[in-house]
């Protein structure tokens, strides 16, 4: 669902989510960031002590472009985003 510049994603699947770590788990909130300011982010991130993982230049799915992922101190996965927004079908 799109409104405004915000999009929200919601999926429904026939079986409970399972995943082996909050690493792994499907379930994020994203953050979309200006393309100058991402790799400067990830920097920042990481001299605070922020271990980010899965950083990716995604060509295809719905959002595309770079992305990062990272925990926040409750465990909660989170995403920085810095793509030109969801693809046009």
């Amino acid at each position: 669902m799109q409104t405004g510049d915000d999009y929200i994603i919601l999926a429904k699947g026939s079986e409970p989510l399972k995943y082996d770590s909050p690493q792994s788990t499907p379930v994020h909130h994203a953050f979309k960031i200006k393309p100058e300011d991402f790799e400067p982010s990830i920097d920042e991130l990481r001299k605070s002590g922020v271990e980010v993982f899965n950083i990716e230049d995604r060509n295809q799915g719905v959002f595309w472009g770079p992305q990062a992922y990272f925990l926040d101190p409750d465990g909660n996965k989170l995403e920085i985003y810095a793509g030109p927004g969801a693809k046009q079908s």
